[in-house]
């Protein structure tokens, strides 16, 4: 991967990041199509980025509101882990259909 395809897949994420967070969607039904059909990835590669934001995203978010004591902390991190397990558990399932 060279450092442009790596800007662009980065710009991508926080594109399709914001449209689905202003459109109450999640940002993998912008990103997902963009990787695939724009970019050229293979399906299952472009859901994986999309799984791996997911978990970036989700993680940035509960960090910036951690403080402030708006996020139920024990209910986030139970929830963090599961769909941790979750993505990798599935990323191989794929792998090896």
């Amino acid at each position: 991967m060279n450092v442009s395809l790596a800007l662009a897949v980065i710009a991508a994420g926080a594109v399709g990041g914001c449209m689905g967070s202003l459109l109450g969607l999640g940002g993998g039904v912008f990103l997902v199509p963009f990787l695939n059909a724009g970019l050229g990835f293979e399906f299952k590669i472009a859901a994986a980025v999309s799984l791996m934001t997911v978990i970036a995203t989700s993680s940035a978010v509960s960090a910036g509101t951690a403080g402030r004591q708006l996020i139920n902390l024990r209910l986030g991190m139970l929830l963090e882990i599961a769909s941790t397990i979750g993505g990798l558990t599935l990323g191989v399932l794929v792998e090896h259909m």
